[in-house]
């Protein structure tokens, strides 16, 4: 038996009855706890060794890539931020591990340059994919420390880390429903949700926590917004700028700083906080009136009605830099891509990949 399996099977054990809730507010390092909390053990390093990697690629003919890197994904990205940081493990890392609460940092950087890393990942060669991917992994094996009641982390525990892979590709379903032309429907869902399978393997991490159906995983995110998600320092702070504005960017001109840059501000807290879960909102006590509401429909509105002039555009306008470049060396254009294409493409990617693994098998 291994030491994660050690460590999650004596876990197991211990929470058979639940984890007890907290019987008071809980400090650990920058980090705070309510009472009546209850958080989940969740150590040990998933990381797989070279010889159990199973690494699959992303087909480039896919729904992820026809949205993934659409820059309009940056519209939420605070909200992706938050959602990683409500999950506790997740939190506590970036308690003890990041820069962000520094005056040189803040969630919006991070956000941004975590969608750029993972972007290169998403957008790379099958071969540069692999080696990207667990190079992110291992950037994370030394991101560990503890937790209230005497527990630890490790970022790379494999419920932890599947949570961090959901947020990027559940922003994907988010956006496009808020802003998008039109919502996903169902059975794009469902595909993209087959596509992060292959995401997620190119990680070589534990994917005991990924369920196995677009069902399964439906129920999955209902039961982390509903009993994981928690509000902590951490996830209020990431959560700040829906109480104070964001700060401009240095160098802004005075005058668009004064004049353009509160109304920026303002539009950044209606998107974010806007396409929240309510639930979520009401966990972290954040203010969200009937005309909040009300506007935040307004602009999703603009936004659908837009998308026929902004799907025109050239793909340098639409796209981020890295996007544009794998589109040009496929020769694809992400306008042909279509859900039964992109089924197509992820069935040819398997058959592919499982003719290849039975032709090593001695």
């Amino acid at each position: 038996m291994t030491e994660l399996q050690e460590s999650s099977t004596a876990a197991q054990i211990g929470e058979q009855a639940g984890p007890l809730a907290l019987d008071q507010d809980s400090v650990v390092g920058r980090n705070v706890y309510q009472a009546g909390e209850r958080l989940h053990s969740r150590p040990g390093d998933g990381s797989l060794s070279r010889s159990e990697r199973v690494q699959r690629p992303i087909p480039p003919n896919s729904l992820t890539w026809k949205y993934f890197g659409d820059r309009r994904t940056f519209l939420t990205i605070l909200r992706t931020a938050g959602l990683e940081n409500m999950w506790p493990q997740l939190g506590q890392a970036v308690s003890d591990h990041s820069q962000v609460f520094g005056d040189k940092a803040n969630f919006a950087e991070r956000g941004a340059r975590s969608r750029r890393i993972i972007g290169t990942l998403v957008y790379a060669t099958p071969e540069d994919a692999k080696k990207i991917a667990v190079k992110i992994r291992n950037y994370h094996k030394t991101l560990k420390g503890d937790m209230p009641q005497g527990h630890t982390y490790h970022a790379i525990n494999p419920e932890t880390y599947y949570w961090a892979h959901v947020t990027f590709f559940e922003a994907i379903y988010n956006w496009v429903d808020h802003f998008g032309r039109r919502p996903l429907t169902r059975a794009e869902k469902e595909q993209i949700f087959e596509e992060s399978k292959e995401w997620f393997s190119l990680y070589g991490v534990d994917d005991s926590a990924q369920p196995q159906t677009y069902d399964e995983f439906v129920e999955y995110l209902a039961d982390v917004f509903e009993n994981e998600l928690i509000s902590t320092t951490v996830s209020r702070y990431t959560f700040g700028f829906a109480v104070k504005p964001l700060p401009a960017p240095p160098g802004m001109h005075p005058v668009a700083k004064k004049h353009v840059w509160p109304r920026v501000a303002a539009l950044v807290r209606l998107l974010n906080v806007g396409a929240l879960e309510p639930i979520l909102r009401d966990r972290l006590e954040l203010v969200w009136t009937e005309d909040d509401q009300r506007n935040f429909t307004r602009v999703s509105q603009f936004m659908r009605a837009f998308s026929v002039v902004y799907d025109r555009l050239p793909l340098r306008y639409r796209f981020h830099p890295d996007t544009v470049a794998a589109f040009e060396r496929e020769g694809i254009d992400p306008k042909d891509i279509t859900l039964e294409s992109a089924k197509a493409a992820l069935a040819a990617s398997r058959a592919t990949f499982a003719a290849r693994s039975a032709e090593v098998v001695p």
